[in-house]
């Protein structure tokens, strides 16, 4: 929405990340069954926060096709994290247990996806009122930069002009605050990564009870 793509054309330019997903669920199943899955959870916090770093470094004029390879390394993030956590949580449990495993899984997930939305409403909002009222600032006739921009509105009327200044920071700061989250969740995963080594180590050979 901040970079103007309609509907349609953002969800073909973020289809991708499915895609990869679907495509690399196996491939990342098959690892699991050969390496630590705490290694496996590990790359692929490393490969989440990477993606993270590659969002936090657009620009308004960034092209569609850098939007879908991040857009990619994150999907096989996601799934280097989620298949690997899943073998780890449902390992040694009985096949009549894995309806409660499943279940209290499912409530840490959603507990967890909730607190995390909230931080990145929060970082969202506080960092647009701060790059707005920043980039505001810049927004007078004593700044060299606004010249040369309102140097192409001289046709048109003063109240348009101030309209369009506005439309243009508030476009601005909104990207820049989603810019600033995806930074800070990049930096929240290479903390966190450590963590899957805090984990039990599967045994050899383990495997989830499916009788």
């Amino acid at each position: 929405q901040s970079y103007g793509y309609p509907a349609d054309t953002a969800g073909i330019i973020t289809a991708p990340r499915g895609m990869i997903a679907f495509i690399a669920a196996p491939i990342i199943a098959k690892l699991i069954s050969k390496f630590d899955a705490r290694k496996i959870l590990f790359g692929g916090l490393l490969i989440f926060a990477y993606s993270s770093f590659m969002l936090s470094g657009y620009a308004p004029e960034t092209s569609q096709t850098m939007i879908l390879i991040s857009a990619m390394v994150q999907g096989v993030g996601m799934m280097a994290f989620f298949i690997p956590i899943m073998q780890i949580v449902f390992i040694d449990i009985p096949h009549d247990l894995h309806g409660d495993a499943s279940g209290m899984f499912n409530f840490f997930r959603n507990f967890a996806s909730s607190i995390g939305t909230s931080i990145s409403a929060t970082i969202v909002s506080h960092q647009q009122q701060v790059s707005y009222h920043d980039l505001a600032s810049n927004v007078s006739p004593y700044s060299e930069g606004f010249k040369m921009w309102s140097q192409n509105l001289s046709t048109m009327p003063e109240n348009a002009q101030v309209v369009a200044a506005h439309g243009l920071v508030m476009q601005q700061s909104a990207i820049i605050s989603y810019l600033d989250s995806f930074y800070i969740t990049g930096i929240a995963m290479l903390i966190f990564c450590w963590l899957p080594f805090l984990l039990k180590r599967p045994a050899k050979g383990a495997k989830v009870h499916i009788d």
